[in-house]
């Protein structure tokens, strides 16, 4: 009963950690931040990195071909530090702590995934 209870506590993290990984990425190709600095940066420095990604200076030559796939770049990376915000740094920092264990194991699946592709 209890190492049932406990899988489901894993898939529970699991889930969790995918979900935050996948923000935490396009949040990385905006930022420049790793994906491990973003998640472990406390709430204040979150919120400056967060600001930085809304105040998004557009490029001085602008076409549309140009433009688009920024825009949506920045798009993404805003609406991704808000999941971060609502599902990662609104946990307690115990929460938190106890999710990177997750989080790493994601990140060495899906860079092994990828490197499997590549």
């Amino acid at each position: 009963m209890v190492a049932r209870g406990l899988r489901k506590e894993d898939e529970h993290w699991t889930e969790r950690a995918e979900e935050v990984v996948t923000a935490a990425r396009a949040v990385e190709k905006r930022c420049k931040l790793p994906v491990v600095s973003i998640l472990t940066m406390d709430v204040g420095a979150f919120e400056r990195c967060s600001d930085a990604v809304n105040r998004f200076k557009f490029p001085t030559v602008q076409n549309e071909k140009t433009m688009t796939p920024i825009l949506a770049e920045v798009e993404e990376a805003v609406l991704a530090c808000a999941a971060l915000k609502e599902n990662w740094f609104a946990l307690p920092a115990e929460a938190r702590e106890r999710c990177m264990r997750f989080v790493t194991v994601v990140m060495r699946e899906a860079d092994a995934e990828a490197s499997k592709k590549a």
